[in-house]
């Protein structure tokens, strides 16, 4: 998961001041919220003075609203079956709101990264203060993490990712009506590695179900590995990965949810193939996966796999990645990409391709020039938040 700037990390412990917790232990039925709790409170001077010492590039102007922030656990789907997943949502403190964000973090493979596990850090602070601009704030945790903490989560899965950020929409949008705040149907979705793709498909989700009560107006999906099979396809073309977690969370992730009886021994050579299963429990960082693993993909995946990728001895896990590559379809609304050129993590290449097949004119794409995968999230986040409040106003 990407990580905030220095300047963030020491403005942003001036808004834990403002800070006041309450449990709402009764209140109406709902059909998606399962609980919910305020953890804080934060003021619209607090926001505009944590903007302007950290020197972000963000319309501070627009920024006049107090925010209430939530803990929320919600109702969703999970193979079949209902479970409860959680988040965070932020609430303008105004009669009505401007409309809707959904911002999707980046990846993590710990459970205390989780958003709902974070209420007072740096990260999802600054997510939340767009709530100050007028619009309710919805930061998914993923099934897998937070209130789903025992079940796998279904890294780069296409419709559990959508389907769960849909619901916490739809969760949030009772909170809000719970709490007095009339809520327009606009809708924008955000998110930022990981985080675009999932941006992606809820976008790709929100033109090909029946969303009701939501207006989507544009995404803005950055960093994404958006053609799954395509990024496999650049791994097993390099020598050395820095991040050897990302291949092995894919490949549990979908032996998991997929219900795969075919051994990771494969896909991974040992002592690897035995140990992967073990590091995606929630306890361990990325960070902390990669000691576990090797950066030399010859080492990493099994030879038979890296020489005869497309064999149909591989369908299995071949189809996983083709299934939830989004690369089949056009976005028929707004849609504004972002990626940093010099991405190796997540290669930019694989957006340039992504944006090239879609063709479309609802699509455009901005670089990022010399941008790491890394430093490549605050000009983002600045640019984006630029964009929304023109959308806004």
């Amino acid at each position: 998961m990407v990580r905030l700037n220095y300047k963030l990390a020491f403005c942003f412990v001036l808004l834990l001041v403002a800070t006041a917790c309450n449990k709402d232990d009764d209140g109406p039925s709902f059909d998606y919220i399962v609980e919910f709790e305020k953890v804080s409170t934060i003021s619209s001077a607090t926001v505009r003075s944590a903007i302007i010492f950290s020197q972000l590039d963000i319309p501070v102007a627009s920024l006049q609203y107090d925010v209430d922030v939530y803990k929320i656990s919600y109702s969703t789907q999970y193979k079949g079956e209902e479970i409860v997943a959680s988040g965070v949502v932020a609430l303008p403190v105004m009669e009505k709101a401007k409309g809707t964000l959904s911002f999707q973090h980046g990846t993590i493979a710990a459970d205390d990264q989780a958003p709902s596990n974070n209420v007072t850090t740096n990260d999802l602070l600054v997510y939340a203060t767009v709530s100050s601009a007028g619009l309710m704030v919805s930061i998914p945790d993923y099934i897998g993490f937070g209130a789903s903490v025992d079940i796998m989560h279904p890294y780069y899965d296409e419709s559990l990712t959508a389907s769960a950020i849909v619901d916490q929409l739809y969760a949030a949008k009772e909170l809000a009506a719970a709490t007095g705040l009339d809520l327009p149907e606009d809708l924008y979705l955000a998110g930022y590695s990981q985080g675009g793709y999932a941006t992606m498909a809820t976008h790709k989700y929100y033109e090909e179900q029946d969303i009701e009560g939501f207006s989507l107006k544009v995404s803005f999906p950055a960093a994404g590995g958006y053609d799954v099979k395509g990024v496999r396809d650049y791994f097993f073309e390099q020598e050395t990965y820095e991040e050897p977690f990302f291949i092995a969370y894919v490949a549990e992730s979908y032996r998991v949810t997929y219900d795969w009886t075919s051994p990771l021994s494969t896909y991974f050579k040992e002592p690897y193939a035995s140990r992967i299963p073990d590091l995606f429990g929630g306890d361990l960082s990325g960070s902390e996966i990669n000691l576990q693993l090797t950066t030399e993909i010859a080492d990493l995946v099994a030879e038979d796999y890296l020489e005869n990728t497309n064999d149909a001895k591989f369908d299995e896990i071949n189809e996983a990645f083709e299934s939830n590559s989004l690369t089949d379809w056009t976005p028929g609304i707004d849609m504004i990409m972002y990626h940093g050129s010099a991405d190796i993590t997540v290669p930019y290449e694989i957006s340039v391709e992504v944006f090239s097949h879609f063709n479309s004119s609802k699509v455009s794409f901005i670089e990022i020039v010399e941008g790491t995968h890394s430093t490549s999230f605050i000009p983002y986040l600045e640019d984006m938040s630029q964009r929304l409040n023109d959308y806004l106003n």
